[in-house]
């Protein structure tokens, strides 16, 4: 079972995706908004592997979302490195978009 979920600063405020099971290859096709404040640049990724009593980090990623203020889209696939960081857990691919608030 394996599970997503994405962070700015604020851990309290994380999105979750839903638990995909019986997979090795999951595909969440989930959307999340986000209304965040300036200085707030990283994007935090973590997956885990959803386990009865505990839920083990299959690995993270943080992503520096300059690039998305300036592009206003990103498509791309992430190494998603082992916690050791010594070989990789795969990759994810993330597809952002950005639009800044207008007042």
């Amino acid at each position: 079972m394996a599970q997503l979920q994405v962070y700015l600063d604020d851990k309290k405020q994380k999105q979750k995706t839903t638990v995909q099971k019986n997979t090795k290859n999951p595909q969440w096709n989930q959307s999340f908004v986000f209304n965040h404040l300036t200085g707030q640049h990283i994007l935090h990724v973590d997956v885990y592997d959803k386990d009865i009593f505990i839920n083990d980090k299959i690995g993270s990623i943080e992503i520096d979302l300059h690039d998305l203020y300036d592009e206003g889209h990103i498509d791309q696939w992430y190494n998603l490195p082992s916690r050791h960081g010594s070989s990789s857990n795969g990759e994810i691919h993330l597809v952002f978009d950005y639009q800044p608030l207008k007042f």
